[in-house]
C-alpha cells in the first residue's frame, strides 16, 4: 500500500461517523466520506480526490456537466448532471429543493436552494447551519437535520417556511448528545426519532409537545406515516406501530412486526397504505400495515431507498456487493395493472451510481444524489 493510500484510508477511519436517516439506512459509508472530505479542506481534499480517483478507476471519462470522473463502463438512460457538491434533495409545493455544502466552509455549513422542478435553475437560496446530512418536505415546510456523531455530537433539526422568498422563516431544535433519525407527518405534527426515543413536534420546529422513550438498548432510526399510523423502523428485522391520540397530542404503542428469515426495513410509503420493504436484494410491496403483500421486484443487491411515482412505477436504488458482481445503480420497478409490481419489468437506469438521496420529481421523472456530490435528473 502506497503511502497516499494509506492517508486516504486513514482519514475516512479519522471521520466522525454519521447516524444514518430513516431513509438512508446504508448511508453510514457515504457519510463519512463527505464527512472526510470536509474535514480535509479544500485544497488538500482535491489533490486527494484526484489520486483516489485514479487508484479506483484508472479508466474513466469526465462528465462535463456535473465535473466528476465517471467510469468508462457508465450507464445512463435519459439521465443529465445538473449539479454538484449536493448532500440531499426533496421535493414539495411544487418545487425541487436541494440541500448544498458550502465547500469553502470551515463549520459545514451549506445551502438550502429553491429549484425549478423542469429547469433545475435556481430560484432562491437560504443559510443552513451545520450539521446538515439529511432533508425531507412536509406540512409546508424544507426539513433540515444532521447531528449525533464524533463532528457534531449534539443534534440539530432546522425548519424552512417553503413560502417565504426573503429571509429565512425558520426554526430549529437542538438535541445535545443524541442526532436525529428519521422525520415524519401525521395529523399536523412532525413526528421525529431520536436516540431511544420519538418526539411528536409542533408543526412550526419550536417544541416538543409529546415524547415516548422505547427503553434502554432501543435505536429507533427510520420513522414512516401510513393509514393514520406511523410504523417505527426499531431494528433491521422489527418494526413498531404508534397509533395517535385523538386528541392529536400523543399516541399510544400499537402492533410490532418483525421477521426471522429476512430483513423488514421500511424505505418509502406508496399512497396512503402501501409500506415500500426492502427485504434483502428484493423491494416488496405491503398493505395493512405492513401485514397483507402485494408483490416484490427482485434486484441484484441490497435495496438502499426506494420513491412511487405518480404512476405507480417505483424509482429504486441498490448498494451493490463487496465483490464487486453488482455495483451501487438506480433502476425503474414497473408496476403492473392494479398498481403492483411487477417483478419481470425491472430495468436499469444508471449503473456506477451510489445513491445517497432520492425523491420523485413533481414535474417527472426522478431526482438523486450520489456520494460525491453529484445531482442526476432521470426522465422516462
Amino acid at each position: 500500500m502506497t503511502d497516499i493510500e494509506e492517508l486516504v484510508r486513514e482519514s475516512l477511519r479519522s471521520a466522525p461517523p454519521v447516524v444514518p436517516s430513516s431513509s438512508d439506512p446504508l448511508g453510514v459509508v457515504a457519510g463519512r466520506v463527505r464527512r472526510a472530505r470536509a474535514w480535509w479542506g479544500g485544497g488538500f481534499a482535491a489533490v486527494i480526490a484526484v489520486v483516489v480517483a485514479a487508484v479506483v478507476v484508472p479508466l474513466s471519462l469526465r462528465d462535463s456537466a456535473a465535473g466528476r470522473v465517471v467510469p468508462a463502463t457508465t450507464v445512463r438512460h435519459g439521465v443529465t448532471a445538473w449539479g454538484h457538491d449536493a448532500v440531499a434533495v426533496t421535493a414539495g409545493g411544487g418545487y425541487l429543493w436541494e440541500l448544498r455544502r458550502d465547500g469553502g466552509s470551515s463549520d459545514g455549513s451549506g445551502s438550502l436552494v429553491k429549484l425549478d422542478p423542469r429547469t433545475h435553475r435556481q430560484l432562491s437560496r437560504l443559510d443552513v447551519r451545520a450539521p446538515l446530512d439529511f432533508m425531507t418536505f412536509g406540512l409546508g415546510r424544507v426539513w433540515v437535520w444532521g447531528g449525533g456523531d464524533g463532528g457534531y455530537p449534539d443534534g440539530l433539526l432546522q425548519s424552512f417556511d417553503a413560502s417565504s422568498s426573503d429571509g429565512c422563516q425558520c426554526n430549529s431544535l437542538g438535541n445535545k448528545g443524541y442526532g436525529y433519525a428519521g422525520v415524519a407527518f401525521l395529523d399536523g405534527h412532525v413526528w421525529v426519532t431520536t436516540g431511544s426515543a420519538i418526539w411528536e413536534v409542533s408543526a412550526d420546529a419550536a417544541r416538543v409537545v409529546w415524547s415516548h422513550d422505547f427503553g434502554r438498548g432501543s435505536s429507533p432510526s427510520g420513522v414512516f406515516a401510513v393509514g393514520g399510523r406511523l410504523i417505527v423502523q426499531m431494528s433491521p428485522t422489527s418494526t413498531q406501530q404508534l397509533i395517535p391520540e385523538p386528541g392529536g397530542v400523543g399516541a399510544r404503542l400499537g402492533d410490532t412486526g418483525g421477521v426471522s428469515d429476512g430483513t423488514q426495513r421500511v424505505v418509502g410509503v406508496e399512497g396512503s397504505d402501501t409500506l415500500l420493504i426492502a427485504n434483502g436484494p428484493d423491494l416488496e410491496q405491503w398493505r395493512g400495515y405492513g401485514t397483507e403483500f402485494v408483490s416484490n421486484a427482485p434486484f441484484d443487491s441490497w435495496v438502499g431507498y426506494a420513491v412511487a411515482m405518480s404512476n405507480g412505477d417505483v424509482i429504486a436504488s441498490t448498494v451493490g456487493t463487496e465483490n464487486g458482481s453488482s455495483h451501487p445503480a438506480v433502476w425503474l420497478a414497473r408496476a403492473a395493472a392494479g398498481g403492483s409490481l411487477c417483478p419481470a419489468c425491472v430495468r436499469k437506469i444508471a449503473d456506477q451510481a451510489s445513491v445517497v438521496s432520492l425523491v420523485a420529481n413533481p414535474a417527472g421523472g426522478a431526482d438523486y444524489v450520489l456520494d460525491d456530490g453529484t445531482a442526476e435528473h432521470w426522465q422516462p
